[in-house]
């Protein structure tokens, strides 16, 4: 997408382009956020239980 805007003649598209552009960059700051919650952290924003946490922190192990 940054290629595509940086290209564009459009000023009316270049308008569109630099949202989606700040749109696209917000999300992947928020799921870097998500990848790197550390596993307790995941557990207990998705509710699990302990008893929960013990059997996805043991699924993880090598």
């Amino acid at each position: 997408m940054k290629y595509f805007l940086y290209h564009n003649q459009d000023e009316e598209i270049k308008t569109i382009l630099q949202q989606a552009v700040e749109i696209s960059e917000g999300h992947i700051q928020q799921i870097t956020v998500i990848f790197n919650m550390d596993l307790r952290s995941w557990s207990s924003a998705a509710g699990c239980s302990n008893r929960h946490r013990h059997r996805i922190a043991g699924s993880y192990r090598s």
